[in-house]
């Protein structure tokens, strides 16, 4: 017998995806993420102690970031970095 698939997103957290119009009849899918800050419960803390730095990769725009503590910022400009794929990398 095959075992229920866990859930990711646990009661209370943000939805993924938030659809405006399901019946629209456009042949277009507008895409735009600000995913924020916000991690899934499920997924811990990523390996990243709460009380050290640890760096962040961006795989498209090549440069790389030292974030602190839980909150921290990237920037999207349409005109320069439209989108940024980040890898965390722990502090070792």
């Amino acid at each position: 017998m095959k075992e229920p698939a866990k859930r990711l997103l646990a009661t209370g957290e943000p939805a993924p995806v938030t659809v405006y119009n399901p019946n629209g009849g456009s042949p277009f899918l507008l895409v735009a993420d600000h995913a924020g800050n916000a991690i899934p419960r499920a997924l811990g803390r990523l390996g990243v102690a709460a009380d050290q730095p640890f760096e962040v990769h961006d795989e498209l725009g090549g440069d790389t970031y030292t974030w602190h503590g839980a909150v921290n910022y990237i920037r999207l400009d349409p005109a320069r970095q439209p989108a940024h794929v980040l890898h965390v990398r722990p502090q070792r």
